[in-house]
């Protein structure tokens, strides 16, 4: 049996090799997320991104991504359930999966949402009188 932390480098290292997943974020606390990351600098080991928890027989994976906008959606996220169930599977758990889409964004990982109307503006986008 595997501990959480190298399950869930496993599936992080998994889930990325998906097409249409451009990026993986962390699921804790920006605060803990933050430790996290300078301990992995220090230690050379990959840092986990995605919780893993428990809950009897159950498994709980939970991971937020970023989708690729010129992929189907559906599709996208039918493969990563698909792939982490088949893996949890592998090593003899049953998987309970929370997933959440965080933003969409083109292939190289660029947010597509458009700049806010008044960013950069002086004052309100019409002026009504």
């Amino acid at each position: 049996m595997t501990d959480d932390r190298e399950l869930s480098r496993r599936l992080t290292t998994l889930v990325r090799e998906i097409p249409g997943v451009v990026e993986i974020y962390s699921t804790v606390p920006l605060i803990a997320s933050a430790v996290q990351g300078v301990v992995s600098l220090f230690t050379d080991r990959e840092e986990a991104l995605v919780g893993i928890g428990h809950d009897g027989a159950l498994t709980t994976v939970s991971i937020h991504i970023a989708l690729q906008e010129d992929r189907p959606g559906p599709e996208t996220l039918r493969a990563v359930t698909t792939a982490i169930r088949e893996h949890l599977s592998e090593l003899g758990l049953e998987a309970s999966i929370e997933l959440k889409v965080v933003r969409f964004a083109d292939k190289h990982g660029t947010s597509t949402a458009p700049e806010s109307p008044t960013a950069g503006s002086d004052g309100p986008l019409a002026e009504v009188g």
